[in-house]
This record gives structure tokens, sequence and C-alpha cells, in this order.
């Protein structure tokens, strides 16, 4: 069954179409891995599934419902979005930043209640920065923050997190550890979670559905042994790639070098 689902979609910027009438669905309690190559239309995508961006033509849909009809405030409560690059004010301490996620399920006036420190608290828990809840967001090493960060999208209690290249810029410990946390918040708390990656080993090692986008359409899409394949790594991203074997029956590569393309 699908949680977020998007027909015929078409996005553009000026005379540049990003997305062409891209049809898409996001299976509900899995993780989802969105990847491509760069300016194919990843982010694209994860904004207008996440309604940041309107589409000129197409209709996006969570939970059956049309995604341009429910209310913002219902939206927030249920659909978590973590951009690539967040920002947040130096003297923001990270009790202070998972606070803000509680915005969504109470009114602008009232101070936090017990249930709201309480799911604060766990947020904090679940992603392993409760002991660094005084600490400036500032201070932090990359995935510490990134962690942080996805603290407070979880205490918006939401039924889907979208997470847009969370790995960027982190070092491979912390990218796994990462990568990790996203598996337990699926696999523990039942969290849906799209995700757009620029390692596709990453996305064939944790993700339970690949969505492939080529030019802003889907090239493929399924689960990672049907998708990651030899033919799609050369045509797609233009390398050839050596599989390896793995114990846990998921496909991993080992790049060899650039595809011969005739242009």
């Amino acid at each position: 069954m699908a949680i977020l689902e998007a027909k015929k979609l078409n996005v553009a910027i000026g005379d540049k179409h990003i997305i062409k009438d891209l049809s898409i669905a996001v299976p509900a309690g899995k993780v989802t891995a969105i990847i491509g190559p760069n300016g194919s239309g990843k982010s694209t995508l994860l904004k207008v599934l996440s309604r940041v961006l309107k589409p000129q033509s197409g209709e996006s849909y969570f939970d059956g419902n049309n995604l341009s009809s429910i209310p913002a405030k219902e939206l927030a409560s249920r659909l978590a979005v973590l951009p690539q690059t967040p920002q947040s004010p130096p003297d923001l301490t990270v009790r202070d930043l998972v606070e803000h996620g509680r915005f969504p399920h109470r009114s602008w006036w009232k101070s936090l209640s017990n249930e709201d420190k309480a799911v604060v608290d766990w947020a904090l828990h679940q992603t392993g920065v409760f002991d660094m809840s005084d600490r400036l967001v500032s201070t932090l090493s990359g995935g510490e923050r990134q962690r942080a960060w996805i603290a407070m999208s979880l205490a918006q209690q939401p039924q889907v997190l979208m997470l847009d290249e969370p790995t960027t810029y982190l070092d491979i410990c912390h990218q796994l550890e990462v990568m990790q946390l996203v598996a337990k918040l699926n696999g523990e708390n039942g969290i849906t979670v799209v995700m757009v990656l620029h390692d596709i080993n990453q996305a064939a090692q944790y993700a339970d559905y690949i969505a492939v986008v080529r030019e802003g359409e889907i090239f493929a899409a399924g689960c990672p042994p049907q998708v990651i394949t030899k033919e799609l790594l050369r045509e797609v991203f233009r390398v050839e790639a050596e599989f390896l074997p793995a114990e846990n029956g998921r496909p991993t590569f080992l790049v060899k070098g650039l595809a011969n393309y005739e242009t």
C-alpha cells in the first residue's frame, strides 16, 4: 500500500523541465531511496512530495488524500522534512532545537506540556543525543548535528520522515551512524522513510524500495536486487562495476571505471 503517491507530475523552472510526467508510489512502512545522477530531479521530487514545491501539473496524495487539501498544521504533524543543509541560530541548544518539532501539536501561545516534554525526551534518546541536550547545536560534529536535526523531526511524531541527502558532508563513520539510525527508526517505530541518496551502495543496503530518477523521469523502481544492476549503472550513471557477493542478498558493487558511451 502506498502512503505517498504522485501522478503525472511536471515541474519547470523557466524553460527548463525538471520533472517530466513523473508518477511514483511510496510504500508505507518501508525505507525508500531516491537515487539518480546530479541534476536529475531527485530533490525536486522530494520537495513536491512534501508540498514544499508546487508542480505545474499533476497530483500528489498522502495516505489517499490529495496533498493540496490537507491543512498545513495537520500535514506537519504527520510528515517531517529534513532539507540537505538545515540552519539554526548559533545560540540554540539541542533540546531547544528538538522542542521546535512539537509546534504542529500545540497552540503557539501555549508552553510545552508534560506530554510534549516526554516526546522530546523520547526523540533525544532515540537518536542518541540526550546527553548533548544542553550543548549548542553549533558546537556539535557533523554526525551529531544531523542526529539532532533528525531528533527534531522525530518530535513531530510523523508517519513519514523525508530526508534530502542526509549523509552529505559526513565522513564514512558518521554516514554509517545516520543510515543505521534510519533503519532503526523504520524497524522499531514503523516510520516510513523517504530519502534522497548519492551513495548507491547505501541505498542498496538500507532501502527496501529504490526509485531511480533520470532526466526528470522514473527510469526504474523496485527492490534493490531488481533495480541495482550492471546495466542500470552503465546506462544511468555511466560507470562499469563489479558486483561482490553479500550475505544479506543485497547488491554490493565496486566501480571499475567509466563506461564507454557513444554520444
